[in-house]
């Protein structure tokens, strides 16, 4: 198992090990989260953490598991806003909980049919920033409390990944981002 994956490596530990998603099964996931906890306690892991866990699943770990999840990362755009799993918003879940949260697929459409980059909402914004609609809406969840792992080729986007801490949305412009989700919902766009 996981012996080899560091001998393959080259590593003596890793700063961060996952699980990528939940089996669907919670005590299928808790024997791989034993197996996450014994790398932790031996030092071959210096956080632990899952991805694409809904709240019930990351509650499941924390009660039945010794030591409650360290980090999660799920998808968090502005249509995936208040919860991608159970509707319940995971953001708020693990800030009070004290669960890093990290942001992935931020820019992406799917599930819907709008993409978010060539909303007139975030292009105004942008426009009124100086800045691109991406670098809106990773400052977006930034301000939320998520944290953002933008993924480019492209060399111009990723120094414009970068450059999100010049600037700051008004309430007025989170407003305005937050209530994409629900325009986007209730219009099936």
């Amino acid at each position: 198992g996981s012996s080899n994956n560091f001998s393959i490596l080259g590593l003596d530990y890793v700063d961060l090990y996952m699980i990528h998603g939940s089996t669907g099964n919670h005590n299928k996931d808790l024997v791989c989260w034993k197996q996450l906890e014994e790398l932790l306690e031996s030092g071959k892991a210096k956080a632990i953490g899952v991805s694409n866990f809904g709240i019930d699943g990351l509650e499941y770990l924390s009660m039945n598991g010794e030591v409650k999840p360290m980090y999660v990362q799920n998808k968090y755009s502005v249509y995936h806003s208040n919860g991608q799993y159970t509707g319940v918003d995971e953001l708020k879940y693990t800030s009070n909980n004290h669960i890093a949260f990290m942001s992935y697929s931020t820019l992406n459409t799917w599930p819907q049919k709008l993409a978010p980059l060539k909303s007139k909402i975030v292009e105004n914004i942008a426009d009124f920033h100086s800045k691109t609609p991406a670098q809106v809406m990773l400052r977006w969840a930034l301000q939320n409390g998520a944290g953002v792992i933008p993924r480019s080729s492209n060399l111009q986007r990723i120094r414009e990944n970068f450059d999100l801490f010049d600037f700051s949305l008004s309430e007025h412009e989170m407003l305005a981002l937050n209530s994409l989700n629900d325009l986007v919902q209730s219009h099936n766009l």
